[in-house]
């Protein structure tokens, strides 16, 4: 075999090594070099209810809604799915990025009077490519915080009692002055 044919196969391969190494350099494992893709995955949201939000689903299943947020990203919210007579509630997110995500789940009762927080939680999920779940357990959601008329007792567990959790009626079933939603009390 002539030199120049040697030599010409050498420079051949040598290339094509240094070719192969730029690609394994620069490819993302979807097969073109210098492109990248993102890992998705969905993630099934569920929830296990606290003991007054499954009784308030019920009584008032029209009333009581369920909102899950990822990141804190009012865009990437969706209203969950409640079972009656389990509060329990269900959503999927579908082309989740991979790595680590913070799920927020807050329950609301709706009515004419406006929009009440009854429960929230607040949890880190690591989503894989693929399907994944998570559940929230009862215990995980904080009910004690969303007290809106400040008498010390919470928005879900007066609603469950039959009391109007707008009005402060701590002092013997009187309103309290400069209460303004009412419901069985009229303040002038």
């Amino acid at each position: 075999m002539p030199a120049s044919c040697i030599t010409l196969a050498a420079r051949t391969i040598a290339v094509l090594v240094l070719l192969n190494g730029l690609y394994a350099c620069g490819s993302s494992g979807s097969g073109d070099a210098g492109t990248s893709s993102t890992s998705t995955g969905s993630l099934a949201v569920a929830t296990h209810a606290p003991s007054d939000i499954r009784i308030l689903s019920f009584s008032q299943s029209d009333a009581l809604h369920a909102l899950a947020t990822v990141d804190s990203d009012a865009a990437n919210s969706m209203e969950m799915s409640i079972g009656s007579g389990t509060g329990s509630a269900t959503v999927t997110f579908s082309d989740l990025s991979t790595g680590s995500h913070t799920i927020t789940v807050t329950y609301d009762y709706r009515d004419d009077s406006g929009t009440l927080t009854l429960a929230a939680s607040t949890l880190n999920v690591a989503v894989s490519s693929g399907s994944n779940s998570f559940s929230f357990l009862a215990n995980d959601f904080d009910l004690a915080s969303y007290d809106d008329d400040g008498d010390g007792v919470s928005n879900a567990h007066e609603l469950v009692s039959g009391d109007n959790p707008r009005v402060n009626t701590d002092a013997g079933g009187l309103c309290v002055v400069g209460s303004s939603t009412l419901d069985h009390c009229i303040v002038d």
